[in-house]
């Protein structure tokens, strides 16, 4: 995985703004105007690894440049934003499901505005997209998102120092706001992606009643079992599969548990408002009608590179929904320490066995 300088020498050779948020412990994140992003996010220590997956032509400004930046290219790692449902703004073709998957400029990288204050930073843009499939015509959307640090959820807990005795905490705030600048019938959602490195666990708390659904590729077992009240999911980045879970059957917490070497782990916690009462718009490209999935994980085969995806929705506007503008929160939660420490974190944030 790149580091902290690696990246930055990036982005300052090929001469894309970014930012660099202090967290807690010592933790930093690297944000960019560049797909309006949290690129990287590092533990403390000299030059650490990025927690996040970035691909290889993200280790130099001149891979970067050819490669990516001058085709905008979508595809440069970290944790993002794209707006849902895939099946509307990127499939142009249900029948010819993946191989009509086309992202839009306009969505990513996107021509977001970039602003730097003492609590973190903003992105703003105007959005059209053109609909397909379950819709026709254009959607007209206002996009803006924050970035802040959050709080460490054990500090009020009496036995939250002696959880955290060894252990490196960070954690983020995104906060997206979507609204629609012209009332139409076109359905639309924050969707947040974190592109993550293989070798971890996904560990999804889940009812025995769990149901799921097949985007695209074939979904391993695990990814449609509920064992100790949880899915666990191994990611691997060798097969590639996109497997959606309902709202209903899945709470609101999901966390990537992933060794680090020598007896350390890295430990992401995601809380997002999982509600099984809003609309949740993206449906598999092959079930006409079939919706109401918040949580997605998405496992590539080479594809796009080696890595794993965790995916939560917000909630929708327009349609049926009678919303014009909604506002979301995705916290992330980020660990680095003693493997069995970490388990133990995330065993009390989840409340499985992880």
């Amino acid at each position: 995985m790149a580091t902290l300088k690696t990246l930055v020498a990036t982005l300052e050779g090929a001469g894309e703004a970014y930012h660099i948020l202090p967290l807690d412990s010592g933790f930093q994140a690297l944000i960019t105007r560049y797909g309006s992003r949290i690129l990287g996010l590092f533990p403390p220590g000299e030059d650490p690894e990025n927690l996040y997956w970035t691909p290889t032509a993200m280790n130099s400004a001149a891979a970067f440049a050819s490669e990516l930046q001058a085709v905008r290219a979508w595809n440069i790692g970290g944790e993002r934003f794209w707006i849902a449902p895939e099946i509307q703004y990127i499939f142009t073709d249900r029948a010819q499901g993946t191989a009509s998957q086309r992202v839009p400029e306009a969505m990513d990288p996107g021509f977001y505005t970039m602003r730097e204050d003492e609590h973190g930073v903003s992105f703003s843009q105007e959005i059209q997209l053109r609909a397909y499939n379950i819709a026709e015509g254009e959607a007209y959307l206002r996009c803006h998102h924050t970035i802040r640090p959050a709080a460490n959820p054990l500090r009020l807990l009496s036995a939250g120092a002696a959880m955290l005795d060894g252990v490196a905490y960070a954690g983020v705030t995104h906060t997206f706001t979507l609204a629609q600048m012209e009332h139409t019938q076109h359905v639309a959602e924050s969707w947040n992606l974190i592109q993550l490195p293989p070798g971890g666990q996904m560990i999804i708390p889940a009812s025995d009643l769990l149901e799921t659904a097949e985007y695209f590729g074939s979904a391993t077992e695990e990814s449609r079992t509920v064992r100790d009240g949880a899915v666990r999911q191994t990611i691997t980045g060798m097969r590639q599969y996109k497997v959606g879970y309902k709202a209903a059957s899945v709470g609101n917490r999901l966390a990537y548990l992933r060794p680090l070497g020598d007896g350390q782990s890295s430990l992401l916690v995601r809380q997002f408002s999982n509600n099984p009462s809003a609309e949740y718009t993206e449906e598999p490209p092959d079930e006409v009608g079939v919706n109401g999935y918040s949580i997605h994980v998405y496992n590539d085969g080479g594809q796009y590179g080696i890595f794993g995806e965790l995916e939560t929705s917000g909630q929708a506007i327009g349609g049926a929904t009678g919303r014009t503008h909604t506002e979301d929160q995705y916290v992330l939660w980020a660990f680095v320490g003693p493997d069995a420490k970490l388990r133990a974190i995330g065993k009390h944030l989840l409340g499985v066995a992880i």
